[in-house]
């Protein structure tokens, strides 16, 4: 998650792509890799290494790379961001003062890596030994990591902000798909197609390459495109407008998990109906109204609901009553609506396919 524009730079697909573009032959992902890896071990040979340590912290390289490399390509933006006030809360956007997680060892994490670079700068680093793997594993996390592709997603709409912005706003976006990724949900769909040796791997590495396969870059770009134009800011693309985008993502991906009863009818011989209320955790399909957040903190309001759905993250189904039929938008990144029952009349009917007959929506996109 931390936003390091040196490897986001080395890796972009897109750069890479008219690279190796041909006529009739766009390059796969596994070009696209072997172009990244070469850029990618051009940067890792300058940075430092103990060698000769018998003790080796290897796995460290793997979060203190990208820092490094940032640190000798851009020295003085990446002091500045590192020096700011507050930094854990401006990085994963979560103000301390309403956290719920109050053990949280994110702060703790954010100074073990300011440290790191204070350390570089005095010439006193000793991380040992290179992993074997590093060039692998840093050539995926530039080019499916979450907040690589978020500084490259906002840098092709903003180029001209300023780079103390742009990684507040990378690193907030990256840190929200902690929430996303961290859910019994998606630990069972990353790991779902694994064999049983590849299952030794860990977690996050799977993370990266599950992105690559499903092109985050590419979803991230389409997102950011759409919300410039939801969000009204097609004119002014501004820090402000940046901003607004950013928080927009990021709150789609922290959307809260929520619960819904309902009643499970047991019919038993002689025509003896039991009932039992029940509930059950809602985050693939959600309904339109404000929902109970599962760990008792504050309700999901509508607007947040209409928000996550009209993302390419969950929810992938929304629920709604008559209230959804006209004046709300739901078409950026919904294609169909299934009626529930037929409304008395047809302007009712036309109203109600008109939240996803719209202009530039899903619909138009895919086809």
């Amino acid at each position: 998650v931390y936003p390091s524009a040196a490897l986001a730079e080395a890796t972009d697909p897109l750069n890479l792509s008219k690279d190796l573009l041909e006529a009739s032959n766009p390059p796969d992902l596994c070009e696209i890799f072997a172009a990244a890896r070469q850029r990618v071990a051009t940067l890792i040979e300058a940075l430092p290494s103990d060698d000769t340590a018998e003790d080796s912290l290897s796995e460290e390289w793997y979060w203190a790379a990208p820092i490094l490399m940032d640190a000798l390509v851009r020295p003085d933006e990446v002091r500045d961001w590192f020096e700011q006030e507050a930094l854990a809360s401006k990085w994963s956007g979560v103000d301390p003062a309403t956290d719920s997680d109050r053990e949280s060892k994110w702060p703790d994490h954010v100074n073990r890596a300011r440290k790191l670079l204070q350390d570089f700068a005095k010439g006193s680093i000793h991380l040992g030994k290179k992993p074997a793997n590093l060039i692998d594993v840093l050539t995926w996390l530039g080019l499916a990591g979450p907040a690589a592709c978020s500084w490259r997603s906002l840098m092709r709409i903003s180029a001209q902000s300023s780079s103390l912005v742009m990684r507040n706003l990378a690193g907030k976006m990256g840190h929200a798909f902690l929430t996303l990724f961290n859910l019994p949900e998606s630990l069972s769909l990353v790991r779902a197609d694994k064999e049983d040796g590849d299952r030794k791997e860990p977690y996050w590495t799977q993370v990266l390459k599950y992105s690559a396969d499903g092109c985050l870059q590419a979803v991230l770009d389409e997102y950011v495109h759409i919300l410039r134009e939801s969000l009204g800011r097609v004119d002014a693309i501004d820090e402000t407008a940046i901003a607004d985008i950013a928080a927009a993502v990021s709150d789609a991906l922290r959307i809260r998990t929520s619960r819904v009863g309902y009643d499970h009818v047991i019919v038993k011989p002689r025509h003896h109906i039991r009932v039992h209320r029940q509930s059950m955790r809602v985050r693939f399909a959600m309904r339109f109204g404000q929902l109970d957040a599962e760990d008792g903190g504050e309700p999901t309001r509508e607007d947040h609901v209409r928000a996550a759905f009209n993302s390419p993250f969950w929810p992938f189904v929304l629920a709604t009553t008559s209230i959804g039929q006209e004046g709300l938008d739901f078409h950026q990144y919904c294609h169909a609506v299934v009626h529930w029952n037929l409304p008395t009349n047809p302007v009712d009917l036309e109203q109600r396919e008109g939240r996803v007959h719209r202009y530039k929506g899903h619909a138009v996109r895919k086809n």
